[in-house]
């Protein structure tokens, strides 16, 4: 008997798709068709079976399926999405009833096309969640529907995608549901670290990715896909945290430094003041000194040069008042303690030396 034939017989066997093990049972006709040794699959045979017409659609379902199942299994992304986009069309759920069990299966195909797509362009991911959780509404507890789901969640956290509190929990439900249905199974505990890690429980995350890397039966021929998988898992998203780590430091480091960059501001421009209030001390001392000398100098000439004592002291109180509204007139050039008080304080000065000059005209 050719063995188109038998697998026909086989796909055919497979037929009661409500049963949670229906793609478990495929799988298990896809690994048994793997050749190990040149690592080949019969895929073109199993593509006759899907186009021939005379079988009926649930055995060419079976077929398509069954191949996308191991694409699946070995992390073959590309070849899955090529192999989907080629028959997606003859079993779209138009093709059947509405009430068809194939319809779900459709939809966790199509979950699965946008999640690989995505990883090029990461919209897809919400696509792909839609479509994940089309297919719960149809298959009630079912261990693999529910790794989907919560496959696909962990991966739109990985992109950066928010989601409400209640959807987060929704997600580690039913991984915990899977888990509850298949406590032995790996991967669910791998997919509910990846989730606890983005949801921000670090230590929880590592310690259910090293329960699936122990729970991994290692005597499975495509264990090392998975095992291997989990092993990057933990040491991505342990760098990812060293990474997290870092930021809050470098974050930390930041406002410190900014916080002493303001306080030396500050610093500087109080300095600064200091400086300029000496500045302006100084001036006026030196001012003040070179209008003393000056009214030395000046009651000297006027000594020398007057008719009279009187005549002498009234030009000399006439210098004393033009030396005091110079000096005024500077200090408020220079801005020193320009404040109400040093206005007042100037403008008598400046009104009794005035008062000074008029009335030693007046006397004269």
């Amino acid at each position: 008997m050719e063995t188109k034939t038998i697998i026909i017989k086989e796909l055919a066997a497979i037929n009661n798709i409500n049963d949670c093990n229906y793609p478990i049972a495929l799988r298990k006709l896809a690994q048994k068709y793997y050749q190990k040794e040149n690592k080949e699959f019969p895929v073109n045979l199993f593509c006759k079976i899907i186009e021939d017409v005379n079988l009926s659609l649930y055995i060419r379902f079976n077929a398509y399926y069954t191949v996308l199942i191991f694409y699946r299994r070995h992390e073959k992304k590309k070849a899955f999405c090529q192999f989907a986009n080629q028959y997606m069309d003859l079993f779209d759920e138009k093709g059947f009833d509405e009430s068809s069990p194939i319809n779900p299966y459709c939809c966790i195909i199509s979950s699965l096309y946008h999640l690989y797509i995505s990883e090029k362009n990461n919209s897809h991911i919400i696509t792909a969640l839609r479509e994940a959780k089309r297919a719960l509404e149809h298959l009630k507890n079912n261990s693999g529907v529910y790794q989907t789901y919560a496959d696909i969640f962990a991966i739109a956290l990985e992109y950066g995608r928010k989601f409400t509190e209640d959807e987060n929990q929704f997600a580690l439900d039913l991984i915990d549901k899977a888990i509850l249905l298949k406590p032995e199974y790996a991967k669910y505990y791998s997919t509910k670290g990846r989730i606890k890690f983005y949801l921000g429980f670090y230590e929880e995350s590592f310690q259910f990715i090293e329960k699936a890397i122990e729970l991994e039966d290692k005597t499975k021929s495509d264990s090392i896909f998975r095992v291997s998988q989990y092993y990057y898992y933990l040491l991505d998203l342990k760098a990812k945290l060293i990474d997290l780590k870092a930021e809050k430091n470098t974050y930390k480091i930041n406002q410190t430094l900014e916080s002493y960059q303001k306080d030396m501001e500050i610093t500087l421009d109080g300095y600064k003041n200091n400086i300029e209030n000496i500045k302006s001390k100084y001036l006026e001392f030196l001012a003040f000194f070179a209008a003393i000398l000056a009214f030395i100098i000046s009651s000297i000439q006027v000594a020398q040069k007057a008719v009279d004592f009187k005549e002498a002291a009234a030009l000399i109180m006439v210098l004393v008042g033009g030396l005091n509204i110079a000096f005024s007139l500077f200090r408020l050039l220079m801005g020193h303690n320009n404040n109400r008080k040093a206005y007042i304080t100037t403008g008598i000065v400046l009104f009794i030396s005035i008062a000074m000059i008029l009335s030693m005209f007046l006397l004269n």
